[in-house]
């Protein structure tokens, strides 16, 4: 570690070893979630804010993936897919309640569902349901033991060969799986495949922040849009799971008639949902992207 006392912002700096940088960052990440599930804040928030930093995580491991080789960005990448997997069960039904919540408000405001009622109750069942397994399997303990381990093997990471050249390069590499994965949505918008374009999408809003102050140029408005575009294709990812719970859950749920027209108001809306991502996918990866390459940063 370069040493740094006080805690920074999720942004490197010029004139700085962006290798010690994105160090210093990993490693307060993974402090700050630590200090959030030994804290008293509710379950429910610090995990959400945990399985946050986790992804902020991998976007900095992604960017140091050419300078610490496979190897060891192997290793790292999947302790912290597994520390994510341990928390994210309660999380993921949370959203299901949450997405419940808001299409009732959207298009069930006027009018009562004994459907959505009876489906958040089951929903929210499961969500105490999973929060006390969550206390009880000591399955908090297991996510901050995998926590500290990481921090620990951080700050052993080998930073001679991370570099800002290297970062540039693993940030278009991105850039461009975006772009393949965007391009294979446009002709097949899978629910599997939205979910991977949402995913590396958000991968590099969050490598935008990283590198903003750097190269504003570059990263000012292109971080904004990729902001938009996670939160988009994570509107439809949410309702496509809550689409396939309802499904899935229709025997116990009963009411047929009001699923079927609770699953034609999802796809109208996801369909919605999906235009402006196609729409906003092409301006960014196929119009400002291609004006971005790595050679076209300058050192720093």
């Amino acid at each position: 570690m370069s040493g740094t006392s006080n805690f920074m912002s999720f942004q490197v700096k010029c004139r700085r070893k962006i290798g010690m940088q994105l160090q210093d960052i990993a490693v307060e990440q993974m402090t700050k979630a630590i200090a959030e599930l030994e804290g008293e804040r509710p379950l429910s928030d610090a995990v959400h804010k945990v399985r946050q930093r986790t992804k902020k995580l991998r976007a900095v491991l992604q960017l140091m993936r050419g300078g610490i080789g496979r190897k060891a960005w192997k290793q790292e990448n999947e302790w912290i897919r597994e520390a994510a997997r341990i928390l994210g069960p309660m999380r993921d039904a949370e959203v299901l309640v949450e997405t419940l919540d808001g299409l009732k408000e959207r298009h069930f405001r006027k009018r009562k569902s004994m459907l959505l009622k009876h489906a958040r109750q089951l929903f929210a069942s499961e969500v105490r349901r999973l929060r006390m397994k969550l206390r009880d399997d000591g399955l908090v303990a297991e996510a901050i033991a995998a926590l500290t381990l990481g921090r620990t093997r951080c700050c052993s990471w080998k930073l001679k060969e991370v570099g800002w050249k290297g970062v540039r390069k693993q940030f278009c590499k991105g850039l461009k799986r975006a772009r393949a994965m965007a391009r294979e949505t446009v002709h097949d918008a899978t629910p599997e495949n939205l979910h991977e374009w949402r995913r590396r999408t958000k991968q590099l809003w969050y490598q935008a922040q990283l590198l903003r102050e750097v190269w504003p140029h570059a990263f000012e408005v292109l971080g904004n849009e990729l902001e938009f575009l996670a939160r988009i294709l994570g509107d439809d990812h949410d309702l496509a799971v809550l689409r396939s719970k309802l499904v899935e859950r229709g025997e116990i749920l009963r009411q047929r008639r009001q699923l079927d027209s609770l699953v034609k108001v999802i796809d109208e809306h996801r369909g919605e949902l999906i235009e402006v991502a196609l729409g906003m996918g092409w301006h960014i990866f196929e119009k400002r992207a291609r004006k971005l390459h790595h050679k076209n940063l300058n050192a720093n």
